[in-house]
């Protein structure tokens, strides 16, 4: 797996498939906001940042055939863990295409602290 673009992992969440969505991102970064979770999937949704990742990932993610989507603001982080994730033993770690600003740009919802906010795309 190389990269998934945010189509593809908002149909997975969509459909209640097994997949992580690993944020990466430094904690004041992640107040920019972060992909939205519901009830029914906040333990899917995990934020480590890449500097801590080698030293935390197996605490928090035992299963290593899992899909794991890391994420970052644009994407170049994302990368960077999940070639650390694979080499780790993570059959499945993949990237966000874009990062934060990828999902935000294909229309879809970040979760602020204003709530759920979609980029308006101008015509």
């Amino acid at each position: 797996m190389g990269e998934i673009t945010p189509k593809k992992l908002k149909s997975l969440l969509d459909e209640d498939e097994d997949v992580i969505v690993l944020d990466v991102r430094e904690s004041e970064q992640r107040a920019e906001g972060s992909i939205p979770s519901n009830e029914m999937n906040q333990e899917q949704f995990i934020s480590i940042t890449r500097g801590n990742l080698e030293w935390k990932v197996n605490k928090l993610l035992q299963d290593k055939e899992v899909i794991i989507v890391t994420y970052c603001r644009n994407g170049g982080r994302g990368a960077l863990a999940a070639q650390v994730l694979k080499k780790m033993g993570y059959t499945y770690a993949t990237t966000l295409k874009g990062g934060l600003k990828g999902w935000a740009k294909a229309g879809y919802a970040i979760k602020t602290g204003l709530g759920n906010v979609t980029l308006n795309q101008e015509k």
